[in-house]
């Protein structure tokens, strides 16, 4: 169904020293590599361009949609500037989502098994990346130095920064609660 080389007429008609002479010579056994060939680069030629323009589209989404935050940055509370700081990576998987997904719907498309290792090792190099965590802009009021953070060090610092802002809380109930029983016992006697 491939059509007939000069291989596959040689072998079926049983001319063995013919067979060999082709073989040494670099003679293709089957069309189907050349028409295979063919049809990959016209795919090529016809998807790549499709497939760069929705791979960009995609990371110009999801990677807008990481830096962009509320309207009132300079209002955010402690609490809201430590789960921003914790959750500034998270726009980083979407990105890495779309790369793999990209990647893998290219390999689907054009039937090709080698590219699987191509998109493992692209997605583990995007994981792998240093990730760029953008840390609130702090409370009016609240000066600091500015501090570039990113990766472990972000959820670190956030996870400071929560445990701070709860030791904070607790500190403030147990003050509301002394000044209720200080109104109390003002009231009993």
């Amino acid at each position: 169904s491939d059509g007939f080389t000069a291989l596959k007429l040689a072998a079926k008609y049983g001319h063995e020293r013919v067979v060999e002479v082709l073989q040494q010579h670099g003679a293709q056994p089957s069309m189907a590599i050349c028409l295979l060939l063919l049809q990959y680069s016209l795919r090529v030629v016809a998807v790549l361009p499709v497939m760069a323009y929705a791979f960009s589209v995609l990371w110009r989404l999801f990677s807008e949609q990481g830096r962009r935050g509320r309207p009132h940055r300079l209002r955010r509370t402690a609490r809201e500037r430590a789960m921003a700081l914790l959750f500034a990576d998270a726009a980083d998987g979407p990105i890495i989502f779309a790369l793999w997904l990209t990647l893998a719907l290219a390999c689907w498309f054009f039937n090709v098994i080698g590219c699987i290792s191509f998109v493992i090792a692209t997605a583990t190099t995007a994981m792998l990346w240093p990730s760029d965590a953008r840390a609130a802009e702090p409370a009016r009021g609240e000066r600091g130095r500015p501090r570039r953070r990113g990766g472990a060090d972000a959820e670190a610092e956030a996870a400071r920064e929560c445990a701070r802002l709860e030791e904070r809380a607790r500190q403030e109930q147990r003050e509301a609660r002394r000044a209720e029983a200080e109104a109390a016992k003002a009231a009993k006697d």
